[in-house]
């Protein structure tokens, strides 16, 4: 029912949320490397299995 409810809007009144899904991703995802990062910095066993500097390809 709500598709149909969508085709019949105007294009003017019909607002496409995929630019908002994918604002609000990528800000989770701000926010959960934020985290990521200080948990993994405050951590003193975990080690980074993927180094940046790693000699390995």
């Amino acid at each position: 029912m709500a598709a149909l409810l969508w085709e019949k809007l105007p294009q003017s009144i019909a607002k496409d949320h995929r630019v908002d899904v994918r604002r609000e991703s990528y800000n989770e995802m701000k926010i959960f490397r934020r985290k990521w990062e200080r948990a993994a910095k405050n951590d003193e066993c975990w080690i980074d299995p993927y180094p940046v500097n790693s000699s390995r390809h």
